[in-house]
């Protein structure tokens, strides 16, 4: 972005003297010149430095699929029969630092944050050493759950958002790093590390409080037996949430999960998708009660992404182009 005016935007001349010539101050003349002009010429402005659809083609998107991504990936025109519109990693890299630094760099500092003042550390959220055995039986998890969903998630993207960009090949690679290396990782450390176990812990925590409470209002219980007392204390063990907070919490935190990405502008029909997906990585995140880490939920997560939105155009290309035959 520069702040230099290209000289076809520029107000004429002759448009400026009209305007000074029925009473207009200079600068009032200047100003309605100037915007007259950018109102023919000027499309709506791009989402996140991709380019901007022309008015017809982007009321065509809205009509027909509702769908805008965050990443401006999936409102793109149509490719036309004779010409592929396509996507460069020029274009792809002016949303994507963007995005690193203003999403993906403080989800991971709002976990980091997290695991030292809740004294869970990095373990806790799911960042744990592991042996070659462990991460071998970790990744192939991810890519064994993470494979089907991708299929499912580019066929979903054909639905709700059938019009594409083809990638370049350059392009599609830098995409594939930054979904799977740098997308995902983050916001499961973010959404499953940090937000489930917090909403868990939060929802335990207030679960044990109520029955407390309820004891406390109880008559009192039966003297023990004499020969309690002769018996040493147990020690006190950190309880742990039970099967029920744990499921309210991976429900609570799979719902706001969704609908964050309505901030994106994402539709609601988009908004199903990604929290049903969002509830299969909590689940995948939940089901090692013992040893939990993000790395099966970020491959699966980092794979459906991809394939929605990346892998989905060049899919829809091939479907556009077998259709033409």
């Amino acid at each position: 972005m520069t702040s230099e005016t290209p000289a076809e935007t520029q107000p004429s001349t002759p448009a400026v003297c009209a305007l000074l010539s029925n009473g207009a101050v200079p600068g009032e003349a200047f100003a309605q010149a100037a915007n007259a002009l950018g109102a023919s010429i000027i499309p709506p402005p791009p989402t996140d430095g991709s380019p901007a659809p022309s008015p017809v083609t982007e009321a065509a998107d809205v009509a027909e699929t509702g769908f805008v991504s965050r990443r401006a990936l999936v409102t793109a025109p149509a490719a036309s029969a004779t010409a592929v519109t396509r996507s460069t990693p020029g274009e792809t890299w002016k949303w994507l630092w963007k995005d690193t630094l203003g999403r993906v760099v403080p989800f991971v500092i709002a976990a980091g944050v997290y695991a030292r003042w809740s004294g869970l550390g990095w373990s806790g959220i799911g960042v744990r050493r592991s042996t070659l055995r462990e991460l071998g039986r970790d990744l192939a998890w991810g890519v064994a759950l993470g494979l089907p969903l991708a299929g499912l998630a580019a066929a979903f993207r054909a639905w709700v958002a059938p019009r594409y960009r083809l990638p370049t090949a350059s392009d599609q690679a830098l995409q594939t790093v930054f979904y799977l290396g740098i997308n995902a990782p983050a916001e499961e450390l973010f959404w499953r590390g940090f937000v489930q176990t917090m909403i868990i812990n939060g929802v335990g925590r207030l679960s044990r409080r109520i029955r407390r409470s309820r004891r406390a209002a109880m008559p009192a219980a039966a003297p023990a037996a004499e020969d309690a007392g002769d018996q040493p204390p147990q020690p006190a063990l950190a309880p742990q949430p039970g099967v029920a907070e744990a499921a309210l919490g991976w429900a609570l935190t799979t719902a706001i999960f969704g609908a964050y990405h309505r901030l994106g502008g994402w539709s609601w029909r988009s908004i199903a998708g990604v929290t049903a997906a969002g509830g299969i990585f909590g689940a995948v995140y939940l089901i090692p009660r013992k040893r939990r880490t993000i790395i099966p939920a970020s491959v699966i997560h980092g794979l459906a992404t991809a394939a929605f939105l990346s892998w989905g155009d060049a899919t829809l290309h091939l479907l556009s182009r077998r259709q033409r035959r």
